[in-house]
């Protein structure tokens, strides 16, 4: 003890590293999962290459503490390493290798990298909650960039850069809408009424984009949710997903509709659109 006490260095040092990995993951996270680094775009400035800096920050962060190795012990972590050397064995015998590559360059190793991120720096339960914080205000800004840059294409809404298909819009949504709600439960009182707002206006785009896998992934989560929670929380999904339907009903037009309805019957006359 005595020793300890003689020399915090170290014990004060670990506690500043923790503490930097915490921050670090939860810029990472705001930032990905807002895509603000992309509305650049729309002031016309020029690509500053944020998140590539910042990933090779927070990689480089996670190696030196041990994060990386931790997290590749983990089963999530094994599962991804042997489907990535599966994907890289496979890959020559593909039938169309140049895309292929493409994907698991540009697509499945970024997804990897960002598990090791997230897992690597994120070592106590304390930074998970703000990690789930990070990616509720990241779904809360998102929301709010994809309405200022909203466009139609064929009649569905989308945004820019890489939520310019309505599909990625939908889904995008969707993953971000749950913790977007636990954020609403967490925060005070004063700011739940303007997040509330920004949820239903997510609502509000998602049903917009007109996206059948969106609207099902929606479900599905809230089907999971409903099953898992606490009888009182049973009643608060199931009021919330009244007020979604409500909103759908009226957010969308009548050819998005008429998509919609292809799920069912492929006699819309928006099946093929």
């Amino acid at each position: 003890m005595h020793a300890i006490i003689a020399n915090p260095d170290p014990l004060v040092k670990q506690h500043k590293a923790a503490g930097f990995a915490a921050l670090l993951v939860c810029v990472y996270i705001f930032m990905l999962y807002s895509r603000v680094f992309e509305a650049t775009m729309l002031v016309g400035l020029p690509n500053i290459y944020l998140m590539f800096v910042l990933s090779g920050l927070a990689l480089l962060t996670a190696t030196f503490n041990g994060g990386i190795v931790r997290a590749a012990k983990t089963r999530c972590g094994i599962l991804l390493l042997l489907f990535t050397l599966w994907a890289c064995f496979i890959l020559p015998f593909s039938t169309w290798r140049s895309e292929s590559l493409n994907v698991l360059l540009n697509v499945w190793l970024k997804s990897v990298a960002a598990f090791f991120i997230v897992a690597g720096l994120t070592s106590t339960f304390a930074h998970c909650k703000r990690v789930f914080a990070a990616v509720g205000y990241g779904a809360a800004a998102s929301a709010l960039l994809i309405a200022v840059t909203n466009r139609y294409y064929g009649g569905r809404a989308t945004s820019l850069g890489s939520l310019g298909n309505a599909n990625e819009v939908a889904f995008h949504i969707a993953f971000g809408l749950p913790f977007l709600v636990l954020l609403i439960s967490r925060v005070k009182v004063i700011y739940k009424l303007p997040l509330a707002a920004v949820m239903l206006l997510s609502l509000a785009l998602s049903f917009k984009t007109a996206s059948r896998g969106g609207l099902i992934i929606t479900a599905a989560i809230i089907a999971v949710a409903v099953l898992k929670v606490s009888l009182a929380n049973k009643f608060k999904i199931v009021t919330l997903a009244a007020v979604a339907v409500l909103v759908a009903l009226l957010a969308v037009d009548k050819g998005q509709l008429e998509r919609y309805q292809t799920i069912f019957s492929s006699s819309s006359s928006s099946a093929k659109a």
